[in-house]
């Protein structure tokens, strides 16, 4: 696989799967926009990266504001150049049972989790459209594939990663006239921070490292007869 030239946006990637993508991506000749909230942990994984000689910026974004979102998007356009490769990966977990859950905390994922994913997804469409081409890959999660068995105090997250799901089958049947591939992959138990602080109970399955080879695959030319599929990894 590469990635040669082409300019790769992921969300969330200072730490944890999103991180371990954006390494992925740029040892396959992307030049990799690492974004997320923090400053200074985007800022450490793009001089890590750069150090390497692979290429890549960071570039602060809360991705659930519509206008920094629009702002990132100009950016990357004006300084990099439009965007092939988007990863809808930034996202939250609250695990409390329903009847402790307070709206702010139930707005709070349905912002991190799928408006953001709405807004990376329409302004990368613009950059991708008038190129008939172009790959957005979207992080879900088990909790959200049917069937499989969720834990207590899952319901508001599983309903976020459910969206996701579904969103990434409507869209890709969307954009496929377009030149535009939409895909998802849905890990299991992952060791990152946000799995660790949230499920401290639980022993996460996979390392980062093995979702971002999902990621990748699912970008990549390899994957071009995928149209919204939803690649399960772990469980």
């Amino acid at each position: 696989m590469s990635f040669e030239n082409k300019v790769v946006l992921v969300t969330g990637s200072g730490r944890g799967i999103g991180e371990a993508t954006a390494r992925l991506f740029a040892e396959q000749g992307a030049h990799v926009i690492i974004s997320s909230r923090t400053q200074a942990e985007i800022d450490a994984v793009a001089k890590s990266i750069q150090e390497k000689g692979f290429k890549a910026t960071a570039i602060t974004c809360d991705v659930s504001d519509a206008k920094q979102v629009e702002s990132l998007f100009s950016k990357i356009a004006k300084e990099i150049g439009s965007v092939d490769v988007l990863v809808n990966n930034a996202a939250a977990f609250i695990a409390k049972p329903i009847d402790e859950m307070t709206v702010e905390e139930w707005d709070h994922l349905m912002e991190a989790n799928v408006r953001s994913l709405f807004l990376c997804s329409k302004e990368a469409t613009k950059q991708m459209k008038p190129k008939k081409s172009g790959a957005i890959v979207n992080i879900s999660s088990l909790a959200g594939v049917v069937g499989v068995q969720k834990f207590p105090g899952s319901s508001c997250y599983c309903a976020t990663k459910g969206a996701v799901t579904l969103f990434t089958e409507a869209l890709a049947a969307e954009l496929k006239p377009e030149g535009i591939k939409v895909n998802s992959v849905s890990p299991g138990g992952v060791d990152t921070k946000m799995f660790r602080e949230g499920l401290p109970h639980l022993q996460p399955e996979m390392v980062p490292e093995e979702i971002a080879e999902a990621v990748v695959f699912m970008a990549s030319e390899k994957a071009n007869r995928a149209i919204g599929v939803n690649l399960t990894v772990g469980g």
